[in-house]
């Protein structure tokens, strides 16, 4: 039950850190948060086996630490999460770790949401925060109780990108 409680707290806490990033408008701070928060958001993940969230995880800790590199051109920033979620979800199939039709959902988003680091397009990030969502909260529906951390954090992303391209379009 105290590993059960930590592992959730690691999950509560990181799902937190990443919400205030996500608020944030310094850069090198909301990476900082960005970074923290999806390396508990990994623990967890791990603990849990989660095993499309633990990709997840991966793509964003790897986007969050090529920001900390301004010098480096924006393909490499964008191509190595792009490549890395590729590359996990080849290595998940031919593991036969893919076997429920929702994880399909799981492996768009993913790409999606790599293609959104790729691109740094917010109409990208939108529909992968939109499919990931999906994703989420159809494993939360599946008693995977940490996927709730994953169902509010996109859903915020949602709020801010959708907020961030209302201010563009006005």
């Amino acid at each position: 039950m105290i590993r059960n409680a930590f592992v959730f707290s690691l999950g509560a806490t990181g799902m937190l850190v990443t919400i205030i990033g996500t608020l944030h408008t310094t850069p090198t701070y909301q990476s900082l948060l960005f970074l923290i928060g999806a390396t508990l958001l990994l623990f967890n993940a791990i603990a849990n086996q989660l095993k499309l969230f633990i990709a997840f995880e991966v793509v964003i800790v790897m986007s969050t630490i090529l920001s900390f590199f301004p010098l480096l051109p924006n393909i490499v920033k964008g191509g190595i999460p792009l490549t890395l979620g590729i590359l996990l979800i080849l290595i998940y199939a031919i593991k036969r770790w893919l076997i429920a039709k929702n994880d399909i959902l799981g492996c768009l988003s993913l790409l999606i949401l790599a293609m959104g680091f790729a691109t740094l397009n917010p109409w990208v990030y939108l529909v992968g925060g939109i499919a990931g969502l999906i994703y989420a909260y159809i494993e939360y529906q599946k008693d995977i109780h940490s996927a709730l951390f994953w169902v509010i954090l996109n859903g915020v992303f949602i709020i801010s990108t959708s907020l961030s391209l209302i201010q563009v379009l006005q």
